[in-house]
Formats: C-alpha cells, structure tokens, sequence
C-alpha cells in the first residue's frame, strides 16, 4: 500500500517505520554522535542546495525527510527493542503466502511475471531472494532437529521458485550475497559433516537449476547485453551510470543534492537511444540505482561512510559468529535470517531499486542496525 504523489510513490510502511524510528531518538537519551552526525548531514544538505540550487524545492524536501528517515534509522534504531524470532517467523509468513499467491498469479491467471501485491516483479523477486538467502545461511549456520531442517528446506523450494516465476533480475543480488556470506564464513560452513554436505548439494543443485533456466532465457539476456544493449530497463540503468560519472566530475565529494538526479545536464548515448523511443525520462529522476542515486546526490563522501558502515556490521556477524562456534553456542535462527535478509536487501536496492521511500529498504535498513551483536561480558546477544 502506497501513497501516489506528485509523479512518487511512498510506502505506508515506511511512513511507519520512519515515525517508530524519530519516537523511540526522542525518548531515548540521545548520544552526541549521533546528534553530531545528524546535524553535519542535514546542515550539509541546505548549503549545497543553496550553492548548486539544482532540484525543485518539493524533490530537495522529499530527499530530505525520506533519506534523512534512513539516517535516522541507522543512528537510533538500536534503541527499538522487538523480538527478532517473532519478526523473523512474520518475514517468513508474509514470504510464504507471497510465494502461494505468485503462484496462483502465474498458473491459473496466467500472468506472465507475477508480482503478488507488490508495485513491481523485481521488488517481489527481490524480497524473495533475500528470504531465500536468510533460510540458505540458516541451514548451514544453525543447529536444528531433522524436521526443522526438512521444513526450511522446502521454505527454501518455494521461495526460489516463486521468485523464478517473477523474472527478477535479483537473482544477481541472491548470489552475490550468497558468495559474500561463503567467502565470510568459510571456516564454519564448509566443515566435513554428512548432513551439511548433503544440504549444501541439494541448495546448490536448486540454484543451479533456477540460475541456468534464468541465464539462458531472453528476458535475462536482453538485461545483460551491455555490448549491444536494446532492453530499456538496461538503457535506462546505463544512463543512470553515466548520470552518476557525470556527478562525480561536477561535485566527487559532496554530491550535487538531495532531489538533483535528473535535474542537470549530462551526456549519455544511452539517453540518445531512449530520447528516439519515446522514454527518455524513463527513471531519469532516480538513476535506475540507489548507489548511483546515493553518489549522485550526497556524494562520495556520505555514499563511502555508509559502505564502511555496512562493512562493520558484516564483520561484527562474522565476530559474533565465531564468538559462538568458539564457545559451542547456540547460533540464534532468527538473528542470522534477519541480518541476511536485510543485507540482501540493501544490495538489491543499490543494484536497481533507487527510490528512498521504499518498504522493503527500510525494512532492511531497520533490521540491519538494529539486530544486536554487542558482548556483554563474556557472552554475545
């Protein structure tokens, strides 16, 4: 559910994350950090669109208050207490009656890339895959009884292949994320026991199954032909590259501000070939990507301390990790599907889905700063 305005699209469940997230900075005491933080951001934000004075007023304003929310929500949501096992069973539910009903969609109705209740194919595909990555790290992570492990594992069938029905290319993102977190974990995911091995052929054999049939169709071909490229979708996220080189020479550090993607002169050939079919404003005002969005707009700076940020806390999974294998700990189900889940996400978003507002990258930047991996003595929650 969403709200339509002025040419955007704002998720209600942004709305509400955004307004849990500013509630629980304001009854918590707040650091000086973050405050700090808070206060060179947005101060930084006004003075380079006074300076460049690029976008429309109303697109500096919605940049302001939905990415700022995102800002907010990686500062202040470790104050947000919530029951990750609940949240964790929820994410799953509302995954496995997406999948049912993409099924329903491409079976009976006959659709040809169903999308359940989701604005696009790719944000379903999307939210999908990263489920199926977070039930992937659990099977291999976590202790479970033979039934549990009978049960992810079909979790783990459905998913996949509801998302193949939606002809996501995040299909890119599951693996990558999947490669990120086997080359993160190698010393405990790749031991010589039975059981892992045979779960490890039966998920290797699912993936290769879906990513061969996904690679030699036309619709993935026509995403990924860059040495001649005619699919608009590829067209436009093409131009969002050179949009964002193009940023970079007229401001690298700072950006040219929040609003600005679409707002400026730039050259592309790709623009050309968009501008002789009639779309050339297709995503022209959010650059196809929101790594592109984010570099175009706050600059390399910001965009660089984010990615820092997202590697702490990839390292921090891995220290607590090997916190528990060392200590012969319990891995927590819903603590690794959550981090997976979100971080997947946010690597979807930066590949292709640009716009701030958006309920799935809230959700995943939320969980992402908000799951807990501190030590408190010689223990880690």
């Amino acid at each position: 559910m969403a709200i339509l305005l002025m040419g955007s699209r704002y998720d209600l469940s942004a709305f509400i994350l955004l307004f849990i997230g500013l509630w629980s900075y304001f009854l918590h005491k707040k650091s000086l950090i973050s405050i700090f933080v808070l206060f060179v951001f947005f101060s930084l934000q006004f003075i380079i669109f006074i300076f460049f004075y690029i976008p429309p007023y109303y697109r500096f304003i919605s940049g302001l208050v939905w990415l700022g929310g995102l800002v907010f929500l990686l500062l202040g949501s470790k104050n947000i207490h919530y029951s990750q096992d609940l949240l964790y069973k929820y994410i799953i539910g509302v995954l496995c009656f997406t999948s049912f009903y993409i099924f329903f969609e491409g079976m009976v109705m006959d659709v040809d890339r169903p999308q359940a209740y989701f604005y696009e194919p790719s944000f379903a595909g999307l939210c999908l895959y990263s489920g199926a990555a977070g039930v992937i790290i659990i099977l291999i992570l976590c202790k479970s009884s033979k039934i549990v492990k009978l049960q992810l594992l079909i979790i783990f069938g459905i998913l996949v292949s509801a998302a193949f029905l939606t002809f996501s290319m995040h299909f890119l993102t599951f693996i990558f994320s999947i490669l990120i977190f086997f080359i993160l974990l190698f010393p405990y995911i790749f031991t010589f026991e039975f059981k892992k091995i045979l779960i490890a052929f039966v998920i290797i054999f699912l993936i290769f199954l879906v990513g061969s049939t996904l690679v030699l169709s036309s619709h993935f071909q026509s995403r990924t032909d860059i040495s001649d490229p005619t699919n608009l979708s590829l067209l436009a996220w093409l131009q969002g590259y050179d949009q964002m080189v193009a940023s970079i020479i007229k401001s690298p550090v700072f950006g040219l501000g929040l609003g600005s993607t679409g707002n400026f002169i730039f050259k592309s050939e790709y623009s050309d070939i968009l501008y002789s079919v009639g779309k050339a404003d297709l995503t022209l005002n959010d650059a196809f990507s929101l790594a592109f969005r984010l570099i175009i707009e706050i600059g390399l700076l910001f965009f660089l301390c984010f990615v820092s940020y997202l590697l702490k806390r990839i390292l921090d999974f891995k220290n607590f990790i090997s916190f528990k294998n060392k200590h012969k700990l319990d891995i927590s189900k819903s603590t690794v599907f959550n981090f997976v889940f979100s971080l997947t996400i946010i690597l979807g978003c930066f590949l292709k889905e640009p716009l701030y507002p958006q309920s799935f990258l809230y959700l995943g930047i939320f969980l992402f700063s908000s799951i807990p991996f501190l030590k408190v003595g010689n223990h880690i929650n």
